[in-house]
């Protein structure tokens, strides 16, 4: 099973991937709430309920462009797992994921990224 942590999305997720099947829990966002409370809380109930920690074999995290303290959150949950579990750890920018996805789902051969 694969963790990836993205908190530079709007809707920041959760994913875990095992066998081709991934599976996503949304992270709120709200003023009441910050990220890094959101963020430790759906872990814990997603490993609480549906997953067992133990299987988690890689663990990937989006390294931004993007908001400062969601990167921050995101690489050091990332950090901290990979410690604790002593698992390997895998960076993706946005624009690599963006580029992955935009390949997997179109025909075009050439795909450009452009930064406005």
């Amino acid at each position: 099973m694969v963790l990836f942590i993205d908190t530079v999305s709007p809707v920041p997720k959760i994913i875990l991937s095992s066998n081709n099947i991934l599976s996503s829990v949304e992270i709120p966002i709200n003023n009441d709430i910050q990220i890094s409370e959101s963020l430790i809380i759906k872990l814990l109930k997603t490993f609480k309920n549906n997953f067992d920690i133990k299987k988690i074999k890689k663990i990937g995290v989006c390294t931004g462009p993007g908001s400062f303290t969601g990167l921050r959150m995101g690489i050091a949950t990332a950090i901290g797992f990979k410690t604790a579990l002593n698992l390997p750890l895998y960076g993706f920018t946005a624009f690599e994921i963006l580029l992955n996805y935009s390949r997997s789902n179109y025909s075009s051969k050439n795909i450009y990224i452009s930064v406005c």
